[in-house]
């Protein structure tokens, strides 16, 4: 899997570490298969364009859409399990999130990316 280290540019330092979901498969379980939410700092990078659900869920998360130049468009807080969410028009990447992690995180920020590591 790869990571991402994803640095924001602007005046509040924000410095995620996401992991890239790649795949059908991958897009699909998603975090389902966690007992626990992501750490705080980290989280799980999705691409994709239509629609991200929390089917069998364990506990609520959080979800930042990114357009193609890793700008956020919208942040969601504390989705709870069971829900199907739509993403924002010009969502590139989705990064899902431990519930309450991106309070902060508005849309106009931009990031930079870093790539660690690829297995």
């Amino acid at each position: 899997m790869n990571t991402w280290h994803l640095h924001s540019t602007g005046p509040d330092e924000w410095v995620i570490t996401a992991h890239i979901a790649h795949g059908f498969f991958a897009h699909l379980i998603g975090l389902l298969g966690s007992h626990s939410p992501p750490k705080p700092g980290c989280g799980l990078m999705l691409t994709t364009r239509s629609a991200l659900h929390t089917f069998g869920m364990r506990f609520p998360i959080d979800i930042v859409y990114f357009d193609e130049q890793l700008q956020v468009i919208a942040c969601r807080c504390h989705v709870p399990p069971w829900r199907l969410v739509r993403t924002p028009r010009g969502t590139r990447f989705c990064l899902e999130m431990m519930a309450g992690a991106s309070q902060r995180i508005r849309p106009g920020t931009r990031f930079t990316r870093e790539s660690l590591c690829a297995a």
